[in-house]
């Protein structure tokens, strides 16, 4: 599918500035019903940096655990401060699955690494 390809270019040319309107399909992407795609796709969001904040705290609201996982070790590797609020909010929630929340507080350990040691990502300018 294009949400495939479009990961694809994401995962494997991530130096690269990525075209707004990229980002906007991958953003439709998340309502594709294939699972392999919407993982896909957030493996994609997460290569892309800041600029892909919103469309993954979006993917949070999708009932899916794998995805909602998949998310929060995204915005873990995102090097994005504000995604300190959200995977602490998820870690934070006792009504969320166990696995949610252990994901959760594992990324936050992830994202304070790259923000107090830098990141070897280049971030896209928007």
């Amino acid at each position: 599918s294009c949400a495939k390809a479009l990961a694809a270019i994401a995962l494997n040319y991530s130096e690269e500035t990525f075209p707004t309107v990229g980002l906007q399909s991958l953003q439709t992407a998340l309502k594709d019903p294939d699972p392999v795609v919407k993982i896909s796709t957030v493996g994609a969001l997460g290569t892309i940096g800041p600029p892909a904040f919103e469309a993954l705290v979006a993917a949070l609201d999708i009932d899916d655990i794998a995805l909602q996982v998949t998310v929060l070790q995204a915005l873990g590797s995102l090097g994005d401060e504000r995604a300190m609020e959200v995977l602490s909010a998820a870690a934070e929630n006792q009504e969320a699955d166990p696995y949610i929340r252990e994901s959760a507080a594992s990324s936050i350990s992830r994202l304070e690494q790259i923000i107090n040691f830098g990141s070897t990502r280049k971030a896209s300018p928007e």
